[in-house]
């Protein structure tokens, strides 16, 4: 017994049912090899009364087949899935297509935060070369100073050399002297050793405390901000060993305080201070600069977003920081508005060593 539903699947005529089935009932149900043999292989196997079938193909069409067997027969049950079937593979392929967009997308985003971040260290090492010339102008300044002043004792023959004890002052005059020059170059060498190591194109981490890095960071800033007679306090407690990656949170810190710098210069403001406050795996930089309008301190870790004028900023500084200690140091990066400035708090609690 076939109902319309059956004779539309197999797509039999219902006016010559009659003569179909005496033509094809025993090629339909019994001379189809394939399925007699799983029939039988399941039914041995699985030593039960009902074998299911799932896409068997039909024509153009894929069906589910279901047999149970009963005492005075069989019953098959007919299902047609194709249209199933057909949209569970377009999904399939859509979901195929969806991956490969989400990882081109990827690819590209990867691609423009390291165009970006290549673009925030070259606006910086322009920074950090201003930095290292108000750095080295007073060292440079006291070694030229110290040669003339020993060239002009011996051009004036200022000791007596046929006089031990005079020869003996000399001596000493010219070692002290020569011990200053010494002194100075070695702190040139350590800025170029700084700013060296800021920009080696392979990072490793190593475990040092908030105030190495800080130190390694004044040493490329302090004598600019003391050319714009910017007071730097400072109040550590606590300090912890982190395992970081030194010179990016380098350009962390230093982003911040050229940030402090320029803000002091465009607001005129009469004894600018920055206080660095250090505890535990904190670190705060706060400063009195008059602080950021609230319409806008949400936006200034976004790219190409500045507050300074066109010619003295590039909006990345601060968007690259945020990437840095978030992404790359499972930080938080959090600034706000203080009593007469901003402050910013660098977090790395969260870092596992």
């Amino acid at each position: 017994m076939l109902n319309s539903n059956i004779l539309e699947i197999l797509e039999i005529n219902e006016e010559n049912l009659h003569d179909y089935i005496d033509k094809n009932y025993k090629k339909l149900f019994f001379e189809v090899p394939k399925i007699i043999d799983i029939y039988v292989e399941k039914m041995i196997q699985k030593n039960q009364l009902s074998v299911d079938i799932e896409q068997f193909p039909f024509k153009n069409k894929i069906l589910n087949i279901k047999m149970r067997a009963m005492l005075d027969g069989t019953i098959f049950i007919i299902e047609d899935i194709t249209q199933r079937v057909q949209q569970e593979k377009k999904l399939r392929e859509l979901n195929k297509t969806l991956e490969e967009r989400i990882q081109q997308e990827v690819v590209k985003n990867r691609k423009q935060d390291q165009q970006l971040q290549q673009q925030s260290r070259l606006a910086q090492m322009g920074e950090m070369i201003s930095m290292i010339a108000h750095q080295w102008r007073q060292p440079l300044g006291a070694i030229a100073s110290t040669s003339v002043n020993l060239s002009m004792k011996i051009e004036l023959e200022s000791y007596n050399l046929n006089n031990l004890q005079e020869q003996e002052a000399c001596q000493n005059y010219f070692l002290q002297q020569l011990n200053v020059i010494e002194n100075l170059v070695q702190n040139l060498t350590n800025t170029i050793d700084d700013f060296r190591n800021f920009y080696k194109p392979n990072k490793q981490s190593i475990l040092c405390t908030f105030e190495e890095v800080i130190d390694k960071s004044l040493n490329i800033i302090y004598a600019s901000l003391k050319n714009n007679n910017i007071q730097v306090n400072f109040n550590y407690i606590r300090l912890e060993k982190i395992k970081m990656y030194d010179s990016e949170i380098m350009q962390v810190i230093l982003n911040i305080l050229k940030n402090a710098q320029d803000n002091f210069r465009e607001k005129n403001i009469s004894n600018p201070c920055i206080d660095i406050t250090l505890k535990d795996k904190i670190l705060s930089i706060c400063d009195n600069g008059g602080g950021i309008s609230e319409n806008i301190i949400q936006n200034i870790f976004d790219p190409y977003f500045s507050t300074k004028s066109e010619k003295n900023g590039t909006g990345l500084g601060l968007y690259m920081s945020k990437i840095i200690v978030e992404e790359h140091h499972n930080g938080k990066l959090t600034v706000k508005n203080s009593d007469d400035g901003v402050c910013f708090t660098l977090d790395l609690r969260e870092k596992t060593n």
